[in-house]
């Protein structure tokens, strides 16, 4: 299976029940929440650790601290990172990170896209040699496309965003 992320629509009283929460009973919980087919989510699949150095050139999670382009993958606030990162963006933020990914060059960074850096930086999953390099640009703007779409979207709905990253 391997590790997957997901961003699923939210608001205040899903966070404070999943701050309750803690280890395995957060991811359950989400799990949950996802099946029930009442929120909306984006399945970003394997694509989220790509997705965050080609738009951020940065390895670590770290850098979400000051990087709104690194928050938009990884969250801005921490709910659990035991067992995988279980984080949420608040409205007032998903805010910020929309315009940042609207001011992000995607087709200018495409233009310098190497795949072999990704091994290189050992980006999960290992399989970038192993993919064609235009199927792979392909998959890269489907999922950065589709994530903009997402927080566009709840950010119309005034809604906050989980971002959950396990497998």
């Amino acid at each position: 299976m391997g590790i997957i992320a997901c961003y699923m629509e939210s608001d205040i009283s899903i966070v404070n029940e999943l701050k309750k929460l803690s280890g395995e009973d957060c991811f359950e919980y989400v799990d949950e929440l996802e099946e029930s087919e009442t929120l909306e989510l984006f399945d970003m699949d394997k694509m989220w650790d790509v997705l965050h150095f080609f738009m951020t050139t940065d390895v670590s999670i770290s850098s979400r601290e000051k990087d709104l382009l690194s928050k938009s993958i990884y969250g801005s606030c921490i709910i659990e990172d035991d067992m995988g990162i279980l984080s949420y963006i608040t409205l007032e933020e998903l805010s910020l990170i929309v315009k940042e990914l609207d001011n992000f060059d995607v087709q200018k960074t495409l233009e310098n896209f190497d795949p072999k850096i990704l091994e290189q930086q050992e980006i999960y999953p290992d399989i970038w040699l192993t993919e064609d390099k235009e199927e792979l640009k392909n998959e890269i703007i489907a999922a950065y496309f589709g994530l903009k779409e997402f927080y566009h979207h709840m950010v119309t709905k005034k809604k906050m965003v989980v971002i959950s990253i396990y497998g």
